[in-house]
């Protein structure tokens, strides 16, 4: 996933909330359609998706109106977290939003405490000269939630992907 680097684009993580929504901003050095597929592509998503020291396995992805996702976040000091999803909204390589939930490994739901019982989050890709500008919303979370640390951490774990692969 080598992309070739570009001075045009910050890599900072920016973060603000909006009306009860967290809302991620980070620029990528690399062709907006090599982050997009990133994002839609199982073994690319497996390989940064979550936090510093995470695993993500299995992986399984159907990136298309209504299609599934499933995966399960691995910790070496944590019990796994599995999570279940429908996507909504997907239009290559512009945008994909899905809703997701806690779930068993089956996909049965399974609530956590502090976490809406749906989580909906919606991904923009836009081209900024020779690299990307990806805007992540996550709606219904309160402020304090560990999700901005879990995003920021496999943001930068995709842009060392997009780097060095």
């Amino acid at each position: 996933m080598a992309a070739a680097a570009s001075s045009t684009i910050p890599a900072e993580t920016k973060v603000a909330w909006d009306g009860g929504d967290l809302v991620i901003t980070r620029g990528f050095r690399a062709p907006r359609e090599l982050v997009y597929g990133a994002w839609t592509t199982p073994e690319h998503f497996a390989r940064w998706f979550g936090p510093e020291g995470s695993i993500l396995s299995p992986c399984t992805l159907d990136v298309r109106p209504g299609g599934a996702l499933h995966y399960c976040h691995r910790f070496q000091d944590y019990d796994p977290v599995w999570v279940k999803g429908v996507y909504t909204d997907v239009a290559p390589p512009e945008r994909i939003a899905f809703r997701c939930w806690f779930s068993d490994a089956e996909g049965s739901a399974v609530p956590r405490p502090g976490y809406p019982a749906e989580m909906h989050i919606g991904v923009t890709f836009h081209e900024a000269g020779a690299g990307t500008l990806v805007t992540l919303r996550q709606a219904g979370l309160p402020a304090d939630h560990g999700e901005v640390q879990g995003w920021t951490e496999g943001l930068d774990r995709l842009a060392a992907l997009l780097a060095n692969d």
